[in-house]
């Protein structure tokens, strides 16, 4: 029974990095499971690099039949739960078959991708992207690791001290500072302007601080 038990055990760890992990911008996702972790953010055209790395555990030898890792746009419909349309589908062939007996580095990248619609997360429909590894294996299902990113649309993103866009629930904060405006009246005011984007409602919260009437 143990034999058996074994033999469906992974037999190594798969980590994805990127190679700007350390410095990129990291945004919250909401995973399947109610579990919210930090992924990077990339705009659309812009490269996706970084690492695929492999370490058998220790004594054991890995056999497979090829290495490859695949970048993903995928929809998917909550009444169709499992079932993903792929709208963007890259694939980079990171080692043929063979054995892997010691930790192995394989680096990707995706040049320049072409990412139409932002990342999305609604009552009925998701849209994400994701990098794909898949370990092909003879005897046993294959090993599939997952690495979820989340894309900006790059005409909607902005990043500075005063205007932060980001994720598919996205809010927009502008803050206004501060100098007498002439005829004005003299008190903070807040402004909501929702705002019809394609698919997505954004809000525009503005705060003016107006010290005094003229």
């Amino acid at each position: 029974m143990n034999f058996i038990v074994g033999a469906f055990k992974p037999p190594c760890n798969v980590m994805i990095t990127f190679v700007d992990g350390a410095t990129r911008k990291q945004v919250p996702l909401k995973k399947e499971n109610g579990q919210t972790v930090m992924v990077p953010l990339f705009q659309s055209q812009e490269n996706i690099v970084g690492k695929v790395c492999i370490e058998p555990f220790q004594g054991k030898k890995l056999e497979h039949n090829g290495v490859k890792i695949e970048l993903l746009g995928q929809i998917e419909m909550y009444f169709d739960r499992g079932n993903f349309y792929d709208f963007t589908s890259l694939v980079r062939e990171l080692e043929v078959p063979g054995d892997i007996y010691e930790r192995k580095s394989y680096p990707f990248e995706f040049s320049t991708v072409e990412m139409p619609f932002e990342s999305y997360t609604g009552v009925n429909v998701r849209l994400r992207y994701v990098l794909k590894v898949t370990i092909g294996r003879s005897y046993v299902g294959n090993m599939v690791e997952h690495q979820d990113f989340m894309v900006i649309y790059p005409s909607f993103f902005y990043y500075s001290s005063n205007l932060l866009c980001y994720g598919s629930a996205t809010i927009l904060q502008l803050h206004q500072s501060t100098t007498a405006l002439r005829g004005e009246p003299s008190f903070p005011c807040w402004f909501e302007l929702p705002i019809l984007v394609t698919f997505t409602a954004f809000h525009v919260r503005v705060k003016c601080d107006v010290d005094s009437f003229d």
